[in-house]
């Protein structure tokens, strides 16, 4: 399974373990460089920013999103009067 839930104050630890570890504990495939994007997410943005901080300055993954910024972005685009 390639997707799954690890909490933000768990991702740096989480990416220091092993792939067999890491699918152990999390019941998914650890994420790699040169797999697919991660997709983080949570309700408010602020949780979901700081996973993505880490996985990109931390571990180098520069295919990494933040949906809640996505959605933002396409809002103003879209539907500027909406965030008024």
């Amino acid at each position: 399974m390639l997707c799954g839930v690890v909490r933000v104050g768990e991702v740096e630890a989480a990416m220091h373990l092993s792939p067999s570890e890491f699918e152990s504990k999390y019941g998914f495939t650890q994420p790699s460089l040169d797999g697919p994007s991660i997709i983080v997410h949570c309700r408010k943005g602020v949780r979901s920013a700081k996973a993505a901080t880490i996985l990109i300055q931390q571990f180098g993954f520069s295919r990494c999103v933040d949906v809640v910024v996505v959605v933002v972005i396409c809002c103003c685009n879209f539907f500027p009067r909406l965030l008024i």
